[in-house]
């Protein structure tokens, strides 16, 4: 599967874990795998996959309905106790985007983590909020060459790796993705360009400075260095 293409460290590391019924968080960058790891990962052992850290209560009905709890009327409080009670059978849940979890959010996936074992991702660990939910934490890194050939087949290149540097969202979309420009900062963003040059245009015709032509051409210029700047450090970083 293609979630597990270049995790074999990795996929020992979570199933490990489990083993010793301990609750386990894998991050990394956007674009890392993570995802496609737990997913497939929770495919293959039948694990609960969820996607959705702030809406906790249908991910809790399929718990109880599993160990074939009456939920009738019951709040999402009484849906964590009832599940702590009552567990007759283990229980392991794969939560996505734990990032992504509330305040409130993460106190509840806190207490669901005293009943039942979670395999979690998140973009970095969680500081001061879910950090402390898990035994094991497992950073997750770009792929190797071997791996991405492995990954791409014959549509593998080495301009497509040096692009995507070993990301495995950038090398299946060829090489290009928007999480390869996540962690880039750019010198002036277009969109802060483009209204300052709107701006400058029309004070021009406001104050009526219209002599001033080597102004103009100076932002301009400066403008198209910045631009020339940002686009090769896409190209290069």
């Amino acid at each position: 599967m293609v979630g597990f293409v270049g995790r074999k460290t990795e996929l020992g590391q979570l199933r490990a874990a489990i083993a010793k019924d301990e609750s386990i968080l894998v991050f990394g960058k956007v674009g890392i795998g993570k995802t496609a790891l737990l997913r497939a990962f929770a495919r293959r052992s039948g694990y609960m996959f969820w996607r959705e850290p702030n809406g906790l209560r249908p991910l809790l009905l399929r718990i109880c309905k599993r160990l074939e709890i009456s939920t009738t009327g019951m709040a999402v409080s009484e849906l964590l106790a009832a599940i702590e009670s009552n567990k007759s059978e283990r229980i392991i849940v794969v939560l996505d985007d734990l990032h992504e979890a509330s305040k409130r959010s993460a106190r509840l996936i806190a207490e669901l983590a005293m009943a039942v074992t979670i395999v979690g991702s998140a973009e970095a660990p969680l500081k001061g909020r879910l950090d402390w939910t898990f035994n094991r934490k497992l950073h997750l890194g770009p792929l190797s060459r071997r791996d991405a050939m492995h990954l791409l087949g014959r549509a593998y290149s080495d301009a497509v790796y040096r692009e995507s540097r070993g990301y495995p969202l950038a090398l299946l979309a060829g090489g290009f993705h928007p999480c390869i420009l996540a962690e880039r900062v750019d010198l002036l963003p277009v969109s802060l360009l483009a209204p300052l040059a709107y701006l400058l245009l029309s004070l021009r015709y406001l104050a009526l400075i219209e002599d001033q032509h080597s102004f103009y051409l100076l932002f301009g210029l400066f403008g198209f260095l910045l631009l020339s700047l940002n686009r090769g450090r896409r190209i290069w970083k």
